[in-house]
């Protein structure tokens, strides 16, 4: 679910990107019109940046803070850290939402007794319809949790891909560096094989 979550996040990325950068008309004119079309196919490989990974997550985790506060009325801390721990996979179980349902046979009962009385009382229709929704918040919540385990696997998809390109960025810099060091050394003081060869011969 990370990987294909990953794929259409740099899809839209890449494809949000596109539009923001200007168009080079003429060129791709003049491509068409010298027929290498390779030219136009050719796509810079554009990474998303671990900054948007990051605010994907900061807006997921803070919209479940805000829905497990009001529907499960804990207070906004509690909630983000339900929020972190479930979505981290930690999941200690010191909060759970929908720990105050009531059952199913609770539910079959009150539907069965709504539908023997035909003059229910308000009250009880509105404390079925409460338990309904009670229900749905579940589900609600079900599928936030499941998102936002599949939205951290895209994450930390994205930011390693980042992470390996910078790595070797350095890499190459830092081969780029040594050499450059060794040939100033060399320049300055000269190739220290050389003089072993003269006192060789």
């Amino acid at each position: 679910m990370g990987r294909v979550l990953a794929r259409s996040f740099k899809f839209l990325y890449r494809s949000m990107h596109d539009c923001t950068q200007e168009r080079n008309y003429d060129a791709r004119l003049e491509a068409l019109e010298n027929g290498s079309l390779g030219a136009l196919t050719l796509r810079k490989k554009i990474i998303v940046p671990s900054t948007a990974c990051l605010w994907v997550i900061i807006f997921y985790v803070l919209t479940g803070t805000i829905m497990f506060a009001n529907w499960e009325k804990w207070s906004f801390l509690n909630s983000f850290y339900f929020c972190m721990t479930s979505l981290c996979k930690i999941g200690f179980g010191d909060f759970v939402p929908g720990a105050s349902l009531t059952t199913a046979a609770d539910v079959d009962a009150a539907t069965h007794k709504l539908r023997e009385d035909i003059a229910a009382d308000p009250n009880e229709v509105s404390e079925l319809q409460r338990i309904t929704d009670q229900h749905s918040k579940l589900a609600i919540n079900f599928i936030y949790m499941l998102l936002g385990m599949g939205l951290v696997a895209m994450c930390r998809n994205l930011m390693r891909e980042e992470v390996r390109v910078k790595l070797k960025e350095m890499k190459e810099d830092t081969k780029l560096c040594v050499e450059d060091t060794r040939l100033r050394f060399v320049g300055c003081c000269g190739d220290p094989r050389d003089q072993y060869e003269n006192d060789y011969y």
